[in-house]
């Protein structure tokens, strides 16, 4: 019995492992699948932002978007209109963007593959000491009524009052920072600093315990100017210069030119002497920026963005071709097709299609002219842009029409009104006086 009862226990005791065992495996499918579920579900009104100040609110979204408040595990979507307070963690994945708009008017915009942690200080009111964590990718800030940071590992972008600035973490594990306007100023824990203004960047190490030494990147773009864009009419390209300031020390400069702004594909990236490069551009928009090719002084400027749009010359519509105009009819009118972003057009008339000797050049408000003030004959008119600070399009294919004056037509007369003697009632009638005549008597 004292085998057999042996036996009997050892069997029980394994199959309370077996049970316990499995009531584990049980537990964890069903949580995984919960937690997973969790993670997918949409935002929900019910988050606990009792504590936390709020600070502002998502504006728009773009793609995945997912908020964990401070002392959650559970990572929502989130959409325009969100609250934001103070703690939240933001994380925005592939091809994704996030802008959250302070109650003071400040901006934050988290850029795709980036994970921040939005740090309020207690003591301060609403977005006043609010520091941007960057865990993982970049964001940029938009400073209003109160200074913002922007932080990555040991180093820090204090945006003044006013100043825009950006601070992504790249595969060098460094913090890259760029000032678009203001300015600001990069500090590093063990206190070394560095002051920006607007178009200068800079980076550091950002992690570990010590950060190294800031490189102050003062390799600043000239031309074009910020958002520029350019306006061309022949052809279709355009001669642009890039210019750029010359830094001192060794090594040359690569000038990279893309229609992403990631540089994926660059349409451009040739290594340049100097500090001026020309470009050959279609019509589009472009990014560009240049970089020092020596890596042991290496730096990169800003981003810009550069627009090139083709102006075509106008066509005129109206009159028609040879057509008799009477300026006395409503169709006298002179009328082209508009122009992009265009509202000032001269107008010249000739008496022939050479333009030998025009003798009216007329300054137009929008895409038409009424024609006035011309006498009977046959005319030539075309027209080109004169927008200022705009390259001018050609002359359009001139037109020639025919001014008339009509003759002024009298109505018709049906009839003769007939003459007809109407007496005076105080004057005798012819031969009334005679039977009254003394010698008649």
């Amino acid at each position: 019995m004292g085998g057999r009862s042996h036996i009997i226990d050892r069997a029980l005791r394994d199959q309370t492992l077996w049970t316990d065992a499995a009531l584990i495996v049980l537990g964890l499918a069903l949580v995984i699948p919960l937690a997973s579920q969790a993670f997918r579900e949409p935002i929900r009104a019910h988050v606990n932002t009792v504590g936390r100040p709020r600070i502002g609110m998502v504006e728009r979204t773009l793609n995945e978007v997912r908020r964990r408040a401070e002392g959650e595990i559970v990572w929502e979507q989130t959409g325009a209109g969100a609250s934001v307070a103070s703690g939240d963690a933001m994380y925005v994945g592939t091809d994704s963007q996030a802008v959250v708009v302070l109650d003071d008017g400040g901006k934050i915009t988290i850029d795709a593959n980036s994970l921040v942690i939005l740090e309020h200080d207690a003591h301060e009111h609403q977005a006043a000491g609010l520091t941007v964590a960057v865990m993982h990718g970049g964001a940029a800030a938009d400073a209003a009524q109160h200074a913002l940071a922007l932080r990555a590992g040991q180093a820090t972008l204090r945006l003044q009052q006013g100043g825009l600035g950006e601070l992504r973490v790249g595969e060098d594990k460094r913090a890259h920072v760029q000032m678009q306007q203001g300015e600001a100023s990069l500090v590093t824990r063990d206190q070394k600093t560095v002051g920006l203004a607007a178009g200068q960047a800079a980076r550091v190490a950002a992690t570990g315990e010590q950060t190294g030494p800031i490189q102050h990147l003062d390799l600043a773009l000239l031309e074009p100017q910020r958002a520029e864009t350019v306006y061309f009419a022949d052809g279709d390209t355009t001669l642009v210069t890039f210019s750029w300031t010359p830094v001192s020390g060794p090594g040359s400069y690569v000038f990279e030119l893309a229609k992403d702004d990631n540089f994926a594909r660059p349409a451009a990236m040739v290594r340049v002497g100097g500090t001026e490069y020309r470009q050959r551009l279609s019509e589009g928009v472009f990014h560009w920026h240049v970089r020092r090719s020596d890596p042991r002084a290496a730096m990169i400027s800003e981003e810009r963005t550069l627009s090139v749009i083709r102006d075509s010359a106008p066509v005129i519509y109206r009159p028609r071709a040879e057509e008799a105009i009477d300026l006395t009819a409503p169709n006298a009118w002179l009328a082209w097709n508009q122009i992009r972003d265009v509202q000032h057009y001269v107008v010249q008339i000739a008496h022939d299609m050479k333009f030998a000797t025009p003798f009216a050049d007329v300054h137009a408000q929008g895409a038409s002219q009424h024609l006035e003030g011309l006498e009977p004959r046959r005319y030539c008119a075309r027209v080109r842009t004169e927008e200022p600070e705009r390259l001018v399009t050609p002359w359009s294919v001139p037109l020639c029409f025919r001014v008339i004056q009509q003759p002024v037509l009298e109505a018709p007369r049906l009839f003769q009104p007939k003459r007809e003697h109407i007496a005076d009632p105080k004057t005798p009638a012819p031969g009334a006086l005679e039977s009254v005549r003394p010698d008649k008597q």
